[in-house]
């Protein structure tokens, strides 16, 4: 399984990012990034999240953020940097990320009680960063703003009292603005996961925990969404999600485009599943009498399900230029205002 992983990433850094090393030195390629690993989410973000900027992944509890950000935080581990972690899920285990090959010694955590708390472990963070390192791309990755209260919301909740939803937001539009520029200065990418919370307002509707502070401070803002669950061998194997994106105002991101990718139930995201289910998706892929098929080079090639892996694997040049055909045909699509609408036949010109 790992040779076949280390397959996916390699096509990935040489063929679609077509700038970097084999070896796998993210920090020395693509533009100054920091990739997730996963190759359809990656190429919709124009190689990976960008460094030195705010950065936004939304979505309901259980729908993939968490696991999207480990990836990055493993990934900017590969690249010798050190990650800072804040964690604010109270459900969230550092145990997952040592499960998908993260040395946690290498990670610095942060457990903050407040907002301001958080925010002031960023900038000492980034304070060390620029007299130590100023170059190199690294991430924070903050688990979830929507779960950590600014001080006047934990005060007033034990006092038994409600503060307005436009308070926090005051709060963390004050604190956003002392990050950007360290945040540039540094290379660093403040990764923010987000969703909605319940606003104590009587007939209001639930808020984003970051508040328009965090959408206009954000140069990238995903939207991912768990879409099914899959069993293998009855089973229960993973799930199938989407990730849009919703803003862009980095580089190489399109707009208004989603592509799927595969979270395996304790090993993390599967490459070669994502490259897969998007490949079925667009319709490159065909199913007909319990075999998929789809054809590299002109060739038609049969397989099963537990054949998808190796076949990924072995056609990883092909499946990355199908890949990139998408999405160009996506960014096109995106910048005319027209509809997204992918097909075998446009991606084929694409590849050719």
């Amino acid at each position: 399984m790992a040779k076949k992983k280390d397959s996916m990433l390699s096509f990935f850094q040489t063929s679609v990012v077509g700038s970097g090393p084999a070896s796998g030195d993210i920090s020395s390629y693509s533009r100054g990034r920091i990739v997730t690993g996963c190759p359809p989410v990656d190429l919709l973000i124009g190689g990976g999240l960008p460094a030195g900027r705010v950065c936004e992944i939304y979505g309901d509890p259980g729908h993939g953020k968490s696991t999207l950000a480990d990836a990055a935080i493993i990934h900017a581990l590969d690249s010798g940097a050190t990650p800072y972690f804040i964690l604010s899920e109270p459900n969230r285990s550092r145990q997952r990320l040592e499960g998908m090959g993260a040395v946690l010694d290498r990670i610095l955590v942060s457990e903050p009680d407040t907002v301001e708390e958080a925010f002031s472990g960023i900038l000492k963070f980034l304070n060390t960063k620029k007299e130590k390192d100023c170059g190199s791309p690294s991430i924070i990755v903050w688990d979830t703003i929507a779960s950590c209260p600014t001080k006047a919301e934990r005060d007033n909740v034990e006092d038994g009292k409600k503060i307005a939803m436009m308070e926090r937001y005051k709060t963390l539009k004050v604190l956003f603005n002392t990050v950007v520029m360290p945040l540039a200065k540094t290379n660093v990418c403040l990764l923010v996961l987000n969703q909605s919370i319940a606003n104590p307002l009587p007939y209001k509707r639930a808020e984003s925990g970051g508040g328009n502070a965090l959408k206009f401070q954000s140069r990238l803002r995903l939207h991912v969404k768990r879409k099914k669950a899959y069993q293998v061998e009855g089973e229960e194997d993973g799930i199938l999600c989407s990730a849009k994106v919703v803003k862009s105002q980095t580089d190489g991101a399109i707009p208004e485009t989603s592509v799927l990718f595969y979270i395996g139930y304790r090993r993390g995201i599967d490459n070669a599943l994502s490259c897969f289910y998007n490949l079925v998706e667009a319709g490159i892929v065909d199913f007909h009498k319990n075999k998929y098929s789809f054809s590299p080079g002109g060739q038609e090639v049969q397989f099963g399900f537990d054949e998808v892996q190796q076949v990924m694997a072995e056609h990883s040049g092909y499946v990355a230029e199908c890949l990139r055909g998408l999405l160009a045909k996506s960014s096109r699509s995106a910048q005319s205002g027209d509809d997204v609408v992918l097909d075998k036949d446009q991606v084929a010109q694409e590849v050719n």
